[in-house]
């Protein structure tokens, strides 16, 4: 079922260039799918937009569950989140952004966020495991500042993540039905501008991924790259092929212990 929707992703793409960027919409969906579209809208802009140095002014209404926590994600990541509607002053500082969350086809989303002058849309999938998404962010940078970008296409930091310290005695053991016990070895996220960005990416890639919701990762730092790094593998192997499939951010393993 997951091929299926392939086949699709680049139509669905390119026909969002039409969507106003007056308005926001986002089509009622389950909770549990409505919040892992938005950990994962937070986490690509986190990457593109600082939430230290962002000022945006949002819509209040029209969002439903999705809107609603957009707003509340995006505070917590540190954004200065002005909610746009009657009464309210414009604040000319803020870049307005809006979204537009809609079901092109049957068993899919598209999420297609318009910051200021740049768009940027992403299909996903759904099916019996949950969502999943179809294609990386497809991002139109007409007219943007030489500075944004770069962060777009900033390379993952090459720094080699710090040392982790030796497992203690109750160790987390290795997850997704290996079979596996606790182990040496330990997956490694790197090339995150800030903690902020990375625990919105865990957040986001964990629900995309339901078997690490119950791992505890840890959040490191090493000079300015923050990382992140979970598990205790048997085997170097083990633990690198849970990078399978990870394009946002630089995965490897290091030693635990």
């Amino acid at each position: 079922m997951r091929g299926a929707i392939f086949v699709s992703v680049a139509f669905l793409l390119t026909s969002c260039a039409g969507v106003s960027h007056r308005d926001s919409f986002a089509v009622s969906a389950p909770p549990d799918q409505a919040q892992a579209l938005v950990d994962d809208s937070v986490a690509e802009l986190v990457k593109l937009y600082p939430p230290a140095i962002s000022r945006v002014l949002i819509p209040t209404t029209g969002g439903g569950a999705y809107g609603d926590g957009l707003r509340s994600a995006m505070r917590q990541a540190g954004y200065a989140v002005i909610e746009a509607g009657k009464g309210v002053k414009p604040d000319p500082a803020a870049t307005p952004l809006r979204y537009y969350v809609d079901q092109p086809i049957a068993d899919s989303y598209r999420v297609t966020l318009r910051v200021g002058a740049q768009t940027f849309s992403r299909i996903y999938g759904v099916d019996e495991k949950g969502i999943y998404p179809s294609a990386g962010w497809a991002l139109d940078l007409t007219g943007a500042t030489p500075e944004l970008i770069e962060r777009a296409n900033r390379p993952v930091a090459p720094a080699a993540p710090p040392p982790v310290p030796s497992p203690v005695a109750s160790t987390q053991p290795g997850f997704g039905g290996n079979g596996t016990e606790a182990g040496t070895w330990s997956v490694s996220l790197t090339g995150f501008s800030s903690e902020s960005a990375a625990r919105a990416y865990w957040r986001a890639t964990a629900r995309l991924r339901p078997s690490w919701a119950s791992v505890t990762p840890r959040f490191v730092q090493n000079g300015r790259s923050h990382g992140i790094q979970f598990g205790q593998f048997q085997s170097s192997a083990t633990a690198r092929a849970k990078c399978k499939g990870i394009r946002a951010a630089r995965c490897g393993v290091v030693k635990a212990g």
